[in-house]
């Protein structure tokens, strides 16, 4: 008898073809699992997030690459990883839930990445059109 997928199991998925990026952190944050591999961020995707009612019973896991960038990323490493490092440890008040704490952390950084992306595609669209700018230039 074959095997039967079972989504309700534990489950290992490989992320991505880079075999040179290993998988740092896995948080959860705002109700998602995300990894934090050494070159970029995914979110995983379990078989009832894609299917909550249950309607396809083989429905499997998967994974999306979310920013390119990860741990080695300075800003990465000293945000939302390090703050994770630092609530892991820390006694809050009565009434703070860490995980509240990490979700809104992230909430800053994703703004931050998206501002870095955007910062990045202005800078690369800038050094195309300066390019054609110096070939039209006047010596």
């Amino acid at each position: 008898m074959p095997d039967r997928f079972d989504r309700d199991g534990a489950f290992s998925i490989e992320l991505g073809d880079d075999r040179d990026d290993t998988v740092q952190q896995i948080i959860a944050l705002n109700e998602s699992l995300y990894v934090f591999s050494t070159r970029k961020i995914f979110r995983i995707h379990t078989a009832d997030d894609i299917d909550p009612d249950r309607t396809a019973p083989d429905t499997r896991h998967s994974y999306q690459e979310i920013y390119p960038i990860g741990c080695s990323n300075s800003f990465v490493a000293r945000s939302i990883i390090q703050a994770k490092q630092i609530l892991d440890g820390a006694i809050l008040a009565l009434g703070l839930s860490k995980s509240n704490v990490l979700d809104a952390i992230w909430e800053a950084a994703e703004l931050l990445l998206r501002c870095e992306n955007a910062y990045f595609q202005i800078y690369n669209e800038t050094l195309s059109l300066l390019a054609t700018c110096d070939w039209f230039a006047p010596l």
